[in-house]
């Protein structure tokens, strides 16, 4: 799945004080993501991008 693009509209939603995208379970596995893991966020040309951190011994 390596270079598939996958397109889905979500809505942000809020719990508390906070906003939330929810990621499906589907793309969580793609990427073999799992509660806990870290994420790297940055905006760029007006796109927010995630990126996998990969800890030290991880083959992902």
């Amino acid at each position: 799945m390596k270079g598939e693009i996958k397109m889905l509209i979500k809505k942000v939603v809020k719990r508390g004080d906070s906003n939330f995208i929810l990621l499906p379970k589907n793309f969580l596995d793609m990427l073999n993501l799992k509660t806990g893991d870290d994420m790297s966020m940055l905006i760029s040309d007006n796109k927010i991008i995630l990126i996998p951190v990969k800890k030290e011994g991880d083959e992902k």
